[in-house]
């Protein structure tokens, strides 16, 4: 485990996310899930927070609601060894998201 771990808030799709990623990345796995037992804003069975492993980095994400959403500022950066890797990835990650400029994309999730 991290000590240190990046922690995404998502609106109410960071189960859906989660899943997303740990289908792009070969090295992935999820680690853990706590689901609401209808205490806080989430109805009973919701996933609350989810941690996932892309890559031997842990990650949590959270379904926090609508107050926040993700920005450009925080975004991942996938090293890559070949052309082929970087359009594999870019093609899986670019489904329902967006080009930016400069190699860069917004994923259906809102992640860079």
């Amino acid at each position: 485990m991290n000590k240190v771990a990046p922690f995404l808030w998502f609106n109410d799709n960071a189960g859906e996310a989660a899943e997303f990623y740990l289908s792009v990345f070969p090295h992935a796995r999820k680690l853990d899930e706590v689901r609401s037992k209808g205490v806080g804003p989430w109805p009973v069975g919701k996933i609350a927070t989810i941690t996932i492993e892309l890559e031997g980095q842990e990650m949590v994400f959270l379904n926090g609601g609508p107050s926040y959403q993700l920005n450009p500022a925080f975004s991942f950066f996938v090293r890559c060894d070949s052309q082929e890797e970087i359009d594999s990835y870019w093609g899986k990650l670019i489904e329902g998201g967006k080009p930016m400029a400069c190699g860069w994309l917004t994923d259906r999730f809102g992640l860079c």
